[in-house]
């Protein structure tokens, strides 16, 4: 299976926004992986779009450690090929005005 590999760096975790899920460390690398993608981070899962990834559990625990302040250090994670939830542009629009 191929996988999607995030890197996080020094640059990133110094620019990045402790609780901000657009601009934490791990949103901003993303933002490489995808390009011009709107990328937002929870501690499980990683949206891309309307594609939603889960996050590995060393990736939860490193949020964790950020968010509370705690000293973090570089760090890469795997995302499966394959998102859990993949919606099509035209179903999103659609939810987005309230239409089933």
């Amino acid at each position: 299976m191929r996988h999607i590999v995030i890197k996080v760096t020094e640059a990133e975790i110094a620019t990045g926004k402790p609780g901000d899920c657009m601009r934490c460390p791990i949103a901003i690398a993303a933002q490489r992986v995808w390009p011009g993608a709107e990328v937002e981070v929870s501690t499980c899962f990683i949206w891309v779009g309307f594609v939603r990834y889960l996050l590995p559990s060393s990736a939860t625990m490193w949020i964790y450690a950020y968010d509370a302040g705690e000293k973090v250090t570089p760090f890469e994670f795997r995302l499966p090929h394959v998102p859990i939830l993949s919606i099509s542009d035209e179903r999103a629009a659609r939810l987005l005005e309230g239409m089933p």
